[in-house]
């Protein structure tokens, strides 16, 4: 005890501090290490790398630190060689145990995690044993300030896969390769404004000192009440900029099945052949209409792919596919050739004014992912607006609503 030494408090809580900030550096260094080991030292080229880098900035390792690591991993400098290891094997009640590790010395970490397995009652396995259980991805975390309708249509737009609510945290789950992605696509849409990664016990210590009694403890105290209120006025701006009644996302959502779908006259293209293409136009078949939040992205590639792998089944029951985003056709046309080519036309809805017309504009004013399928009369008899739209429907799900067409 520091008895009435003030000084000695002080030592004390400092001391921890800097041990646990030390420690949490020297597994960020290992990590950056490995990773340029692995992938070379181009951050560019080298994903893994690319993502220990950001995350050992944005817990404050020094640049040169982090670059010694790199030059370490790379052979560039001597130092200690360490590798990635992986363990499997079985906790209590057969729960299934995936361990990723770092190690200078093999035998030494695979003796300790037998040890550790076994005091807890479980047990080590063979590799493979429970690999398949698991998915690599990965994850974005989001302040839990920020509203669920902004979170999702950004993520949306980024291509990510999943948003989850995780206390006082948004977790957006994306493939392992798209995370700095859509993370820097988060922070494009002011969604995420740094990385958020688990803080030290310095930085915890520190935010308990700014939430003490008085004044400053107060003004910080109050500061995330300030900011849900800016994003609510930000919320209610964007959706009274100027759109007519009528035109917004609430109201247009009453256009459903057995309404008559709204026509519209936009540019797309064809591969790379431009046109202007009106929906009345191909009355006398059955139209899906697709609409989906941008080129290139993820998930929209996925969903465009599977249409156009799926054409022979839309063909066969005489329905035209089209594809409309927010992007110009310039993208579109660009998108289309890295892809090999659609064998249907994509629109684009530059001012989002068919996206308001079908009500699949949310809030923020950003595409939400929609399927809407048009009879040969140009009445709607199936729609799906998706809430979180990381996933899409299916050919087979929009193929059976074709068949079902009187």
């Amino acid at each position: 005890m520091s008895g009435h030494s003030k000084w000695a408090t002080i030592k004390h809580k400092k001391g921890a501090a800097d041990k646990a900030r030390g420690k949490l550096f020297a597994k960020l260094i290992r990590q950056v290490e490995v990773a340029a080991r692995e992938g070379g030292g181009d951050l560019e080229s080298n994903a893994t790398l690319r993502t220990m880098y950001q995350k050992a900035r944005d817990n404050s390792v020094p640049l040169d630190t982090i670059e010694r690591a790199i030059k370490r991993g790379t052979g560039e400098l001597e130092g200690v060689s360490y590798e990635q290891v992986s363990y499997e094997g079985y906790a209590p009640h057969g729960v299934a145990v995936y361990v990723d590790a770092l190690t200078d010395n093999r035998n030494r970490t695979g003796a300790e995690i037998r040890s550790l397995f076994t005091k807890s009652g479980g047990s080590l396995a063979e590799p493979g044993a429970v690999a398949w259980q698991f998915d690599r991805k990965g994850v974005v975390l989001v302040p839990g300030t920020l509203d669920e309708d902004e979170v999702m249509m950004a993520a949306l737009e980024a291509g990510a896969e999943d948003i989850v609510r995780e206390g006082d945290l948004w977790r957006v789950t994306t493939e392992a390769t798209d995370t700095m992605a859509v993370r820097d696509a988060l922070v494009e849409a002011g969604v995420q404004r740094r990385p958020h990664h688990a803080p030290a016990e310095h930085d915890r210590a520190r935010r308990r000192r700014r939430r003490s009694p008085g004044a400053e403890g107060h003004r910080h105290a109050r500061r995330p009440r300030r900011r849900a209120g800016r994003v609510r006025q930000l919320r209610r701006s964007r959706l009274g900029d100027g759109r007519a009644p009528g035109r917004g996302l609430r109201s247009a959502m009453s256009i459903g099945v057995g309404d008559q779908a709204p026509d519209f006259t936009l540019d797309g293209a064809v591969g790379e052949e431009r046109g202007t293409y009106t929906l009345s136009d191909f009355r006398g078949g059955p139209v899906v209409l697709a609409f989906y939040p941008g080129d290139a992205s993820p998930v929209c590639t996925r969903q465009l792919n599977s249409y156009n792998d799926n054409m022979d089944g839309f063909s066969d029951l005489k329905a035209t596919v089209i594809g409309l985003s927010p992007q110009d056709v310039d993208s579109h046309i660009r998108f289309s050739c890295k892809e090999g080519g659609f064998d249907f036309p994509l629109l684009s809805d530059t001012g989002k004014s068919v996206g308001d017309l079908y009500g699949i504009v949310g809030p923020l004013g950003l595409y939400r992912r929609s399927v809407f399928v048009i009879d040969a009369e140009g009445v709607i008899r199936y729609a799906h607006r998706a809430v979180a739209g990381m996933t899409y429907r299916s050919s087979d799900e929009i193929i059976a609503a074709l068949d079902s067409l009187d």
